[in-house]
């Protein structure tokens, strides 16, 4: 990295519901080091209930926790090429599905960016046990730039009831 260089730190949220979901988040996570990520912590993996929409199949969710040094627009650009490298095909139509693979930036160093393709703090990650509950275990202390709390106090005053299942390391 040269002098005039920045790196930041991003919370990303990856989960998938469709196939072999092990391999799905494995081969993102291989992909995202291979784009040049550097990832300084992984979450374990826990299985969900999907949240907003009804199916059969239940989500392997986890966080990581990186160091960038890209900035919003190109990180969203790079994770969405990685979603659609694994098959994930995005639907037109508005509202939650099923999906191959998802990938979320959940929270970047204390800022808060809008931009085309990207919100960030994520407008929901903080109603969300699938989010908060990996987030929690690799960053417990991370202030939410919104609400002033941190992930793991944000975990334990979370309103979801969803039953979250921790089912090992992914690697």
């Amino acid at each position: 990295m040269s002098e005039d260089s920045f790196s930041a730190a991003v919370l990303l949220s990856m989960g998938s519901n469709l196939g072999n979901r092990i391999e799905h988040l494995i081969n993102a996570h291989n992909l995202l080091i291979e784009k040049g990520l550097e990832v300084q912590a992984i979450s374990s993996v826990f299985e969900t209930p999907p949240w907003g929409f009804a199916s059969t199949d239940s989500f392997y969710n986890l966080c990581l926790k990186l160091t960038v040094s890209t900035t919003p627009t190109e990180l969203i650009s790079l994770l969405l090429e990685t979603e659609k490298q694994l098959g994930r095909e995005r639907k037109t139509e508005a509202g939650y599905s099923a999906r191959i693979i998802d990938l979320d930036i959940i929270l970047w160093d204390s800022l808060k960016i809008t931009a085309q393709n990207l919100v960030v703090p994520h407008p929901r990650a903080h109603l969300r046990k699938f989010v908060l509950e990996p987030a929690a275990e690799i960053a417990p202390d991370w202030i939410h730039p919104d609400f002033g709390r941190t992930i793991l106090q944000l975990r334990d005053s979370c309103p979801d009831d969803a039953q979250i299942v921790r089912i090992g390391s992914l690697l």
